[in-house]
């Protein structure tokens, strides 16, 4: 076993990925055949999940020789849950890994038209989409001439 071993894992920031290991006599491309890994925390065994940083990244060190897959559990606001696993193998020649999941954005089609009291449209003005849950801009566009 080596304690150097290091897996690279981008994905989208503020993603949950699960990490599983391959068990011993498994299939590689069977899913049912990965366990989660599990790591030991304030005493009690649990499932190994990680965040994705701001960057979409987590770097998991000191895993041993062995296959492994990286699923996302749960997928960043605004975006699908990529429900694939990833698989990667850890070797004496392979210590390290990188990997790069995707995830399709969640996109839906808004039409509005901005008038003035008389029901002409307006042009250039800039109209905002804010997130009902954390008020921030979703999303900005400015109007033609059709409003």
């Amino acid at each position: 076993m080596d304690e150097e071993s290091l897996t690279d894992v981008t994905v989208l920031p503020d993603a949950k990925v699960g990490i599983y290991y391959l068990k011993d006599g498994g299939n590689v491309n069977n899913e049912a055949d990965y366990l989660p890994l599990l790591e030991k925390v304030d005493g009690e065994y649990k499932e190994v999940v990680r965040t994705t940083d701001e960057n979409g990244q987590i770097v998991v060190e000191g895993l041993p020789y062995g296959t492994y897959a990286i699923g996302e559990l749960e997928a960043p606001r605004y975006y699908e849950l990529n429900d694939n696993l990833y698989h990667f193998t850890l070797t004496t020649e392979e210590k390290e890994a990188e990997l790069a999941l995707e995830d399709d954005r969640i996109l839906v089609d808004v039409g509005f038209e901005v008038v003035d009291e008389d029901g002409e449209c307006l042009e250039d003005v800039t109209v905002q989409l804010i997130d009902a849950e954390t008020n921030e801009v979703a999303y900005e566009t400015t109007t033609d001439e059709e409003g």
